[in-house]
């Protein structure tokens, strides 16, 4: 497992320690990252998993790489951001397939605030825009859920399209994410539990 996690994927990474089978390699940026994953899939004819912290477009060259030759590839991809390319013409060669968790706050950054500066929010709401319509404007499918059973019908929809599909999950406002390490600490001194 290779990765290049910024703050919105060290919940992820914090977790990989709970399973001393998976080996994890950081690298310096998300583009080497996907074609590491890549190299070892082919080189060992196993799945390839690559986690990168920044959004979709450092990882469209390596995921095309592999799709190419039929490479089995995972890209776990952390903060979706609006200004991110959801969509572009050269996506639809392969069946590209994206989760938007969307909770309307900066998370990390809200749930800092809640939990070391009494919940006091500063600039942490935000407005996305309509990811569906975003996706239909440019010639992806979309959907959205605000409920298991919708999330589980539109995964199964998305796995039987052959194009590429955006998936906004509308997900609990202040569901807070674990580990985290307070203001000032050291990783060492992350919180893991509520």
């Amino acid at each position: 497992m290779f990765g290049c996690c910024h703050e919105s994927m060290l919940p992820v990474r914090y977790a990989l320690h709970s399973y001393p089978c998976l080996s994890y390699i950081e690298m310096k940026h998300e583009q080497a990252v996907v074609h590491a994953a890549d190299g070892y899939a082919r080189a060992s004819g196993r799945l390839g998993v690559a986690i990168i912290g920044s959004g979709i477009t450092n990882s469209i060259t390596g995921i095309a790489t592999a799709l190419s030759d039929s490479v089995p590839l995972l890209v776990i991809i952390g903060r979706p951001s609006p200004n991110d390319h959801l969509y572009a013409p050269d996506l639809d060669i392969f069946p590209i397939k994206i989760a938007v968790l969307n909770n309307g706050y900066l998370g990390m950054v809200r749930q800092w605030q809640e939990l070391f500066y009494q919940g006091r929010y500063s600039a942490v709401k935000i407005t996305s825009p309509d990811f569906v319509k975003l996706a239909k404007a440019y010639g992806a499918i979309g959907s959205a859920a605000d409920s298991e059973e919708e999330a589980e019908r539109i995964i199964k929809n998305a796995l039987t399209n052959d194009g590429p599909v955006l998936l906004d999950f509308n997900i609990a406002e202040e569901e807070n994410v674990y580990p985290i390490v307070p203001p000032g600490q050291s990783n060492d001194q992350a919180i893991l539990t509520r």
